[in-house]
Formats: C-alpha cells, sequence, structure tokens
C-alpha cells in the first residue's frame, strides 16, 4: 500500500502568523514525531516546504531512512533550508578581541594576544582544559582560525555542549584538531567519534592557522576547513543546543590559538562556498 502523507497539522501551522507561530510550529512538529507514524503511513512535512524553521527541517530530514519517502524528504528538506536565514543574527559580543569577557575556565591555561584567544603551558597539561563560552548556542555558524603548536599536538572546538564536572569537563560535539584529527567530528565524554572523515588531511596547513567552519541547523551538522567540506552529519539523538568551549589538550607542553572570526545565531544554511541544496544533498548521501 502506498504510503500517505500527513501534512494537516502543518497546513495549520503554515497558515499561522504573527508572535509566537514559530513557537508552535515546533509543538506540531513535535507532536508528528512522537505519535502520527502508524502503520504504512509517516509524516513528511512536503505542506512545511515554505515553512523556514528548524522543526521542519527536522521532520524532513528524520524520514532521509525510509526509502519509500527519501525523495520527497530531500525535496522538502531542500525547500526548507533555502528559506533560512531570515532572522540571522551575528553576535558581536560573543568574543570582543580584546579580553575574555563571558568566558570561564582554569584560567591559568588562557590568555588574549593580537585579538587571538591563546591556551597553553610550558609544562604538562595534567587534564584537558575548556575556556567555555557564556553564550548559548542551537542553530548557528561559527568561524574560527585555528594555529597549533607545535602540529602535532590535539584540541578542539566543542559545541550545543554543557559542562560534566567541576573541573569543566565536556560533554558534546567536538570539532577536532591535530595531526590526523583535523575535521573529524567527536563526541566528547560521550558517543565519542561521530565522523572519522579524512577530507581535511589534504588542505591544512601543519603549524599555520587554518580557517575552520561549523555550522549546526536542527540535526543537521557540518564542518568545513580551508574551504573544504569536512563534516555533513545527520544525528537526530544529538544535542539541540548548549555551549562553545575551546579546549587544549591533556599532554605534553603546547599552544593552541583560536581567532575567533564569526558566530551567528539562526543563520543561512551555507558554508565553505556551498549552499543549501548542495549542503542536503551531502547529508542524503549518507
Amino acid at each position: 500500500m502506498k504510503k500517505t502523507l500527513l501534512i494537516s497539522t502543518l497546513s495549520i501551522c503554515i497558515l499561522l502568523s504573527g508572535g509566537g507561530a514559530a513557537e508552535r510550529l515546533w509543538q506540531y512538529a513535535a507532536l508528528l514525531e512522537d505519535g502520527t507514524a502508524n502503520g504504512d503511513t509517516k509524516p513528511v512535512p512536503g505542506a512545511a516546504s515554505k515553512t523556514p524553521h528548524p522543526g521542519a527541517l527536522r521532520m524532513a530530514l528524520r524520514n532521509f531512512s525510509d526509502a519509500d519517502l527519501r525523495a520527497e524528504a530531500v525535496q522538502a528538506a531542500t525547500a526548507i533550508a533555502e528559506g533560512l536565514g531570515a532572522d540571522a543574527k551575528e553576535d558581536k559580543a560573543f568574543f570582543t578581541g580584546g579580553d575574555l569577557r563571558g568566558w570561564n575556565g582554569t584560567m591559568k591555561y588562557w590568555h588574549v594576544q593580537d585579538n587571538a584567544v591563546i591556551g597553553g603551558s610550558d609544562d604538562a597539561i595534567p587534564r584537558n582544559e575548556f575556556l567555555w563560552s557564556e553564550v548559548p548556542v542551537a542553530n548557528f555558524y561559527l568561524a574560527v582560525d585555528v594555529k597549533l603548536t607545535p602540529p602535532t599536538a590535539n584540541a578542539g572546538i566543542q559545541f550545543r555542549s554543557k559542562k560534566v564536572d567541576e573541573h569543566g569537563q565536556a560533554l558534546g560535539y567536538q570539532a577536532d584538531v591535530g595531526e590526523g584529527w583535523w575535521g573529524k567530528l567527536y563526541h566528547e565524554h560521550g558517543r565519542k567519534m561521530l565522523d572519522a572523515n579524512d577530507h581535511a588531511e589534504k588542505v591544512v596547513k601543519p603549524g599555520d592557522w587554518n580557517h575552520y567552519e561549523i555550522l549546526a541547523v536542527g540535526p543537521a551538522i557540518w564542518t568545513a576547513i580551508n574551504g573544504t567540506l569536512c563534516t555533513a552529519l545527520l544525528d537526530l539523538d544529538g544535542e539541540a543546543a548548549g555551549h562553545i568551549a575551546l579546549q587544549i589538550h591533556s599532554g605534553a607542553p603546547q599552544t593552541v590559538r583560536y581567532r575567533i572570526r564569526k558566530l551567528v545565531h539562526n543563520p543561512k544554511v551555507e558554508i565553505a562556498g556551498m549552499d543549501a541544496k548542495q549542503l542536503i544533498a551531502e547529508l542524503a548521501k549518507k
């Protein structure tokens, strides 16, 4: 029997306007996800293609694994993603470039110099250290230049993460940094390696600045290094929100420099010169 599309709830939602419409869309999307799949009937947000909201995008993406619904889900996800970004806002207060106001951690390991956050020590570092931003993030785009000395050391950028102990250890996504690790996506203190790609190997400049981009919208995560797409991950079970933290790894003396370029909340779906259609297509390959 051909599967049918349950679109009535979202059709109503599309007609909503004014304050609170986005919140109601999210609630309707949650209802569809939680309870409408029944037998050979599954929800696909065909009617939500003109409703640019992460909740609608999530509904489309969750059907990528269903062979019967995949083509329509990809089409809907592309249309939704192309409409995102109307409320994009760059966070000018995320990092001022002059000091570490709004950041916290074991401060003996961190300082600011030449508009860059510098972490490290001339002595061995007993455990991973994290410098936490107080700014919460959910759907965002982050651009950071990273320089690691020596290039054989290891570091990373946490996002949608939280502290799990009194030492500020992190639980959540980490965009990895370091020889053999650049561009990989790790889940610190949790599910461990999520994406072990090697796409950055040919573009990383060891011992020099490398341009790192992170885009997270709903359950979709993309990362890029020096203009090359590394991760394109659909993670329906992952964290939807949290904080950003910069890491220095335990071990031998090392220095990592983070030159923060831009944080944008509710961004357009674009990264590394790729647009929404191209990025959704990358997710659909998995």
